[in-house]
């Protein structure tokens, strides 16, 4: 990283965690202001910024490669539904590929077996190559899904309480966020989690709803308010302690 008059966060654990990467984003921060700013010029330079950006990117892929890292549920249950919805195409390529056989086979010229077999050895392949670029897409997008979750958890862990830069959204296991109709059942006009006082401010019955959309783990429905918001704090990402 850039040595600069600013000072560097501290050298990253093994591997990275969450706060080595949001020591990475603030350091950016700071780095963009000096650059913009007129009477704190010369303290960064915009190849600085990048190169902390990019450092940034190797914390994350170091991050994600750690054999405890596993997609989000809600990601997971957005795969899953894709993954139904190109099966179902690829059976419908099957039947018709299928069909075009089935009309072939009757001709028992040489010709028309020469075609049959080799429509077979077209369709195969066709499949294949349909399969193998299915798996490429979805490992591609499942990376990206774990990306943003680490992005959106290192973002809210460097908000404090959320009053002065809020807290991102997070979605529930099906993908949606709270502010979607589906986002829990049966459907509330929930306040968002933008900060801390957001939390704060939530009836037992929001509370509640929050717990089933996010399916927190714990035995919350016997626990106090307290405790139940603090899981929902540590959920979304908040390091801001309560004044509870």
């Amino acid at each position: 990283m850039p040595q600069r008059s600013l000072a560097p966060p501290p050298p990253p654990s093994v591997p990275p965690s969450l706060q080595d990467i949001t020591n990475a984003m603030s350091y950016i921060s700071q780095l963009s202001l000096s650059v913009s700013h007129p009477a704190l010029q010369g303290q960064a330079t915009p190849s600085d910024v990048t190169e902390v950006e990019v450092y940034k990117h190797r914390l994350i892929d170091a991050h994600t490669a750690g054999e405890n890292d596993v997609m989000p549920a809600w990601a997971s249950a957005l795969l899953e539904g894709w993954a139904t919805k190109m099966d179902d195409m690829e059976a419908r390529l099957h039947r018709d590929a299928v069909e075009r056989q089935e009309f072939l086979v009757h001709d028992d010229s040489e010709r028309g077996q020469r075609i049959v077999t080799e429509l077979h050895g077209i369709f195969t392949n066709r499949f294949n190559d349909l399969e193998t670029c299915l798996d490429k897409s979805f490992s591609t997008i499942e990376k990206h899904l774990i990306r943003v979750e680490i992005a959106t958890a290192a973002h809210n862990l460097s908000c404090g309480d959320g009053l002065r830069r809020p807290f991102a959204l997070l979605p529930s296991e099906e993908g949606h966020l709270p502010n979607d109709i589906d986002f829990v059942i049966p459907s509330q006009n929930l306040p968002l989690l933008h900060d801390t006082r957001a939390i704060e401010g939530l009836s037992d019955d929001q509370l509640n709803a929050y717990h089933t959309a996010y399916k927190l783990s714990g035995n919350w429905r016997t626990g106090n308010r307290a405790d139940k918001l603090l899981l929902l704090q540590y959920h979304v990402g908040c390091s801001a302690n309560y004044s509870m």
